[in-house]
């Protein structure tokens, strides 16, 4: 008669016929799902007990303590155990997730950092990658997944548990999730219903059959996966051509194929012939391969009694051929952008050369005097300059950062949207006495150009910066930072009209005498 007994009986229905088979896939969820329901009826302490020594009585139970039910929190605690649940940081200091006016997420620098509350399906991962994917603006989100530390529950951007696990983890660990969700810190992303993960199932299974179908009758073309169960992390990819084309559309899979090889993947390219020889070997967790290798393949799988099993990832001819023109059309552009700078440098270097060669004909044998006077000690300056703000970029070590923090954090923003410094050019830009505290001192231009790319972009891009200081050698201090970039002209001449500076460098800008 207690209120309890309906479920286990329940329960007990279920397990029966899973214990005949014996399946631990479809075991342990039952068994979570009666240990959460001892729990919830404050029987734990009386099952202990028994387990431990069935000839004493078990304590009677108390009255159990559930967790708070609020408006709020009330989709986390009540509802289908299989159900999952994701909530996103609405907190302030949510690392990227946010909401935009048009009730989009959006995650800035195009990166989710994801917890998984509880001990949760290997597949929770999978489910919430795909769910992001759907709701977030823009789609490619990079997402990292880690356990959940209650602690520290607003250094993430999404928590996500299937509602067995939220139910089944320690009290006060739930406690500290709720009371974020009821103070708004946290708020509802997502939800997955059982329904639609058991739908999901079932058409993946019914994917898994039309392609061991279509391997066997040898139709349609196309390219899938056969997984093995030799514990290596190896994904063989036997294709003869358009290997980039078909090595993206995996790599774009690859959460996927993760949860199916129960490993992290790495990507071998092969033969069909050798894919086999490293199966026996133990050296393939999977091979990638056209309908009819893969047909040939499972044949000499079944003759050797090697057990093996479909992923449900098919990609068909058509699907390598719009990536291979993907590419095609990227490394053209990355080739058309690559001999438009160079052609742009050119047409600066023979602008920069005639201009020069203008000058120096407009200035003469003035012009010559003045670099043959403070040529060295221009070039000096200028090169010890150009060195330590080189030297900062490769390791940010030292005053460059703080002298000239403007240029640190547009490095570091560079930095962080995955930009790679691939040379440097620098030259003397101007050279010549500034007034500080009345007293003239050496102070030195710097034009400096990093040239950059971005794998993940397929792009180039140059940036030019002016750099300037004070030299004050009597004090060994470097004083007044000059920075702007090399377009903005006006930066440099007003810092150079307020510090009365004077130029030992271009005739035109010497003050008269």
């Amino acid at each position: 008669m207690a209120d309890v007994t309906p479920a286990f009986a329940g329960y007990a229905k279920e397990l029966n016929p899973a214990l005949q088979k014996a399946d631990f896939d479809k075991l342990q969820p039952l068994v979570d799902k009666v240990d959460l329901a001892i729990r919830e009826a404050n029987l734990e302490p009386a099952f202990i007990a028994t387990v431990k020594d069935p000839s004493k009585p078990a304590p009677k139970p108390g009255p159990p303590e559930p967790l708070p039910v609020t408006p709020e929190d009330r989709f986390l605690v009540e509802g289908n155990l299989d159900d999952v649940e994701i909530v996103y940081n609405a907190s302030a200091v949510a690392p990227h997730v946010a909401q935009n006016l048009r009730g989009d997420f959006v995650f800035a620098q195009g990166q989710a950092r994801v917890c998984l509350f509880g001990q949760n399906p290997d597949e929770l991962a999978f489910i919430v990658e795909q769910t992001i994917s759907i709701k977030a603006e823009p789609k490619h989100v990079a997402v990292s997944v880690e356990p959940c530390n209650p602690e520290q529950l607003l250094t993430y951007d999404i928590a996500a548990t299937q509602r067995n696990a939220f139910l089944r983890s320690k009290k006060e660990d739930a406690l500290a999730l709720i009371k974020y969700i009821e103070d708004g810190g946290y708020r509802k992303f997502a939800e997955v219903t059982a329904a639609d993960l058991n739908k999901a199932a079932d058409a993946e299974r019914a994917q898994i059959e039309k392609i061991k179908a279509n391997v066997n009758d040898g139709a349609p073309d196309g390219y899938g996966i056969i997984l093995l169960k030799t514990g290596s992390s190896n994904l063989c990819i036997a294709v003869g051509s358009k290997l980039s084309a078909h090595r993206q559309l995996l790599l774009r899979a690859e959460e996927k194929i993760n949860l199916e090889m129960q490993t992290g993947v790495l990507l071998r390219d092969t033969t069909i012939d050798d894919a086999f020889i490293n199966i026996q070997k133990g050296q393939c967790g999977a091979v990638y391969a056209s309908a009819a290798d893969l047909k040939t393949l499972t044949l000499a799988l079944e003759r050797n009694s090697i057990p093996y099993g479909f992923s449900g990832l098919w990609n068909l001819p058509d699907d390598i051929d719009r990536e291979d023109a993907l590419l095609a059309d990227k490394a053209a552009d990355a080739l058309r952008e690559e001999n438009e700078r160079q052609q742009r440098n050119a047409d600066r270097q023979r602008l920069n050369d005639e201009r020069r060669r203008d000058r120096d004909t407009a200035r003469g044998a003035d012009q010559e005097a003045l670099r043959q006077k403070f040529g060295e000690s221009a070039k000096a300056a200028a090169g010890a300059l150009s060195s330590e703000i080189i030297a900062w970029t490769k390791d940010q070590n030292g005053q460059i950062g703080t002298f000239y923090p403007d240029f640190a954090n547009w490095l570091a923003d560079k930095f962080a949207d995955h930009w790679e410094i691939v040379t440097i050019d620098s030259d003397v830009q101007d050279f010549g006495t500034a007034i500080f505290k009345t007293r003239p001192i050496d102070t030195v231009f710097s034009r400096i150009t990093l040239h950059l790319k971005n794998r993940m972009l397929g792009e180039y891009k140059d940036s030019c910066f002016i750099f300037g200081r004070i030299n004050d050698t009597e004090f060994s201090m470097w004083r007044e930072p000059a920075y702007a970039k090399c377009d903005d002209e006006a930066a440099i001449n007003a810092w150079q009209l307020a510090h009365e500076f004077k130029s030992r460098w271009f005739v035109s800008e010497l003050a008269a005498p």
